[in-house]
Formats: structure tokens, C-alpha cells, sequence
């Protein structure tokens, strides 16, 4: 009786339930991603080695309840290395990173056996071995022999890394940034590219009195120009000096396609 009770009960909640199943899903996980969240500060509180560990033990036992739970969980995820970088670098861990603005990352763990000169790509690849997006960190990358690094991969916001398989860690040539040529004689050096959405930042050394106004220019591998950067407002430099400039491009330039950047003196506008 008591059995038949308890169907009955359900039988009447499930007909008064007006959610579709799609929406009662999407409330499921919130729940749970509720639930994961409130235990994990709680334990953090009380021991942060021990709430974190514990707190994502707990993640892990409902990361399965939807490919939107999964995504909100970092879980680990498999990289493969490219047959080029064999003996050059190695994977320690990965895992899905915080998911800001219009990015998505993913956070990858790296030694370097090997010293390393150059950039990374992260190919993110479907069940079937189909591409779904790729992502390459902001700098050039300069490895000494045994050196080990953190590097945060960004993906699209529209990429779904619930439905990445796997992904694979690929190298690509560095990007350069050189003088033109009517700066030859100027006595600067330069060093650190570092691309940040659409800025691009270079460290320059003043090695004569230098003064005027700089812009960079932008090119793709078949030398064309794709882009100018805002010009710096009139700068004024002591020789032995030093300091780091940032770019500005237009956001439409597409900086990916970009292999080398070039710093021009440019008449000041009036």
C-alpha cells in the first residue's frame, strides 16, 4: 500500500510539473552546479588544500549531467603533441579554463626538455578529428633547456569545448618585429612582442637621443600589409633609455594572419 502510495505521489508531481524537459534539464544542472559550488567554499573555508581537492571531487561525480555542466567545471582534458614537437615539449596537464569575455580557455601545464624557440597552437578536434576551433597564446615563446610553463589557451566564445574530443598542441614559426628601414640609424632596439586582443606591446631600447612619432604596421606571410596600428602620441627619448609601447589596431585586422610587425616614424599630425 505504502508502494503504491508513494507512485501515486509522484504520478500527481510529474502531471502538475509544466516544465519542458529541456527547461527542467537546464534547472537540474543549476542545482547541481548549485550544490558543487556551495560545498566547495565551505570546504575552502575550513582548509583551502582540503576544500579544493575535496570540492572537486565533488564537481566530478555530476560533471555528467549535461555538456553545460561540463563546461562550467574545468574538467581535464586530452592534449596530443604534433609529430614536429616530439623531444621538444611535453604535456604535464590540462584543463578547461575560466571562461571570460569572449573567450574560452584552456589551461595547459608544459616542460620543456629542449630549449624552445617559437609559438604554440592549440587545435581543439571533434570525435570524428574534425577541427571545432584553435587558439594560440599571446607571445612568442623563448624556453630554456628544463624549463617548465603555464600557458593559457583562447578559444572563441562560441566554441564548445563540451564537444571537443581532443586537442592537439601544434608549432608555428615566431612573429618578428623589426625596424624599417629609414629607422636603421636610429640607435633602437627591440625586443618582447606581445600581442592582447588587438593591442600589440613592444619593448624598445633607446640606444641614441631619439624623438618623433611611431606606428607599427602589420604584415601577413606574403609581406603585404594588413593593418596600421594608431600612432603613439610625439615621444621624446634619452639615449639609454628604455620603456614598453602598446599598439593599437583596429579590431577588424586580423592579426592571426600576421607574421611580422614593423615599427615606422611617421610625420605628427597637426
Amino acid at each position: 500500500m505504502r508502494f503504491g502510495l508513494l507512485v501515486g505521489l509522484a504520478a500527481i508531481s510529474a502531471a502538475c510539473d509544466r516544465r519542458t524537459p529541456e527547461e527542467r534539464g537546464k534547472d537540474y544542472a543549476k542545482e547541481k552546479l548549485g550544490f558543487v559550488e556551495g560545498a566547495s567554499k565551505v570546504l575552502e573555508e575550513k582548509g583551502k588544500t582540503l576544500g579544493q581537492s575535496v570540492g572537486k571531487g565533488v564537481g566530478d561525480t555530476v560533471k555528467g549531467t549535461g555538456s553545460g555542466v561540463k563546461d562550467a567545471l574545468y574538467s581535464p582534458v586530452n592534449v596530443e603533441l604534433d609529430a614536429a614537437l616530439g623531444g621538444k615539449v611535453k604535456v604535464l596537464k590540462a584543463h578547461e579554463g575560466d571562461a571570460s569575455g569572449n573567450a574560452r580557455n584552456v589551461a595547459v601545464s608544459l616542460e620543456f626538455p629542449q630549449r624552445f624557440e617559437g609559438r604554440l597552437r592549440l587545435h581543439a578536434l571533434g570525435a570524428d578529428r574534425g577541427e571545432l576551433g584553435r587558439a594560440e597564446p599571446a607571445e612568442n615563446l623563448s624556453q630554456v633547456a628544463g624549463s617548465q610553463r603555464n600557458i593559457a589557451f583562447e578559444f572563441p566564445g562560441d566554441t564548445r569545448l563540451s564537444k571537443v574530443s581532443t586537442y592537439v598542441l601544434r608549432m608555428t614559426p615566431p612573429k618578428n618585429v623589426a625596424l624599417d628601414p629609414a629607422l636603421s640609424s636610429a640607435g633602437i632596439a627591440l625586443s618582447q612582442l606581445k600581442e592582447q586582443g588587438s593591442d600589440v606591446s613592444v619593448y624598445a631600447v633607446f640606444g641614441k637621443a631619439w624623438s618623433g612619432t611611431l606606428e607599427l604596421r602589420a604584415k601577413n606571410a606574403e609581406g603585404q600589409e594588413v593593418g596600421r596600428s594608431e600612432r603613439l602620441e610625439k615621444l621624446k627619448q634619452d639615449a639609454d633609455s628604455a620603456a614598453f609601447f602598446t599598439f593599437k589596431f583596429d579590431s577588424r585586422t586580423p592579426l592571426a594572419s600576421v607574421t611580422e610587425f614593423t615599427l615606422h616614424a611617421v610625420a605628427s599630425r597637426r
